[in-house]
């Protein structure tokens, strides 16, 4: 595995989506369930990047999760539902 130093940003989630599908690394449903998340942060972006510049910001479940690191938004996630998918951005 590589040392991967400052932010990992990818440029199409469905690029990244269809190719974990191809791979076996996710199933069908958890790619729609992924894109849903996505569409949820979409929603609500104008609010997230006005009240939470800076942190980071996932939704998993419908909800959203505000944290100052990506372990640390799957660390609530995870508190509620270990089973749930995620969609994270670092919010400028």
């Amino acid at each position: 595995m590589r040392n991967l130093k400052g932010p990992l940003a990818f440029s199409n989630l469905s690029d990244v989506l269809r190719r974990d599908r191809a791979s076996g690394f996710i199933t069908a449903a958890q790619a729609r369930e992924s894109r849903k998340q996505a569409k949820e942060f979409g929603r609500h972006r104008a609010t997230i990047e006005r009240r939470f510049g800076g942190l980071y910001v996932g939704y998993a479940g419908g909800k959203r999760y505000v944290g100052n690191s990506i372990v640390e938004v799957i660390s609530h996630v995870h508190a509620v539902d270990a089973a749930l998918l995620f969609y994270i951005e670092q919010v400028p």
